[in-house]
């Protein structure tokens, strides 16, 4: 899927759509990185690519010593990665997303010591206003690149009275399985309590296991 996307030849209507309103790069937050399960990009993008550099030096690592799931945590490395030298004063939307409180102050403390901005790099974590406002933006600029990034929420779901985001079949499988894969729909970035705009499911209604049967589970 990776490879598809770097030579540029793996395009869906949504896609195509997209690419006319300017992203370059395109994926969802997830709670462990960058979800993997939905990813677009323009033809030879430098996410994409530093992001196979990532899974490759996640194999060269002994299995002990990783840490996260492979997939989003490589890809979330391969957009940390641009953001860091294209636009560091968006370093923040990594910490907001997908990474734990000791990980997120790792991450502030290393690009603090790599741009010897500390007070600049804290007070962009710490100010709760510019956060609030910037979970809401669902695309922004970074260097060359034009970022577009939704995420992963659990979805409300009732088996008695299906909604948009929990359609029939869905409710029914939502009401038998524990599969915290199959509870989570992809929407578009929300403050808390606002009316949220789903996109779509990262999983099928057939998916019954974390890689859907298609790859080991984490």
């Amino acid at each position: 899927l990776s490879w598809r996307h770097v030579q540029g030849s793996n395009f869906t209507e949504r896609w195509r759509l997209l690419r006319r309103c300017g992203p370059t790069f395109m994926s969802v937050w997830c709670d462990a990185g960058v979800l993997n399960a939905l990813l677009g990009c323009s033809q030879g993008n430098d996410i994409i690519r530093n992001s196979l550099e990532a899974i490759r030096e996640w194999y060269r690592q002994p299995a002990e010593e990783r840490k996260g799931i492979m997939g989003p945590r490589t890809y979330a490395k391969g957009l940390q990665v641009i953001v860091e030298a294209q636009c560091p004063s968006q370093i923040y939307k990594l910490w907001q997303h997908g990474e734990s409180n000791r990980e997120k102050f790792w991450m502030q403390w290393n690009f603090a010591m790599q741009t010897g901005d500390m007070t600049a790099a804290v007070n962009a974590v710490l100010d709760r206003e510019t956060l609030a406002e910037e979970r809401t933006e669902l695309q922004w600029g970074c260097g060359d690149d034009v970022v577009r990034m939704y995420v992963e929420r659990p979805i409300v779901c009732d088996a008695v009275a299906p909604s948009v985001e929990c359609p029939d079949e869905r409710a029914t499988l939502y009401a038998s399985t524990r599969f915290e894969g199959m509870r989570v729909g992809l929407f578009e970035p929300h403050l808390p309590g606002e009316e949220r705009t789903l996109i779509g499911w990262p999983r099928s209604v057939s998916c019954k296991v974390w890689g859907c049967g298609l790859a080991r589970t984490p």
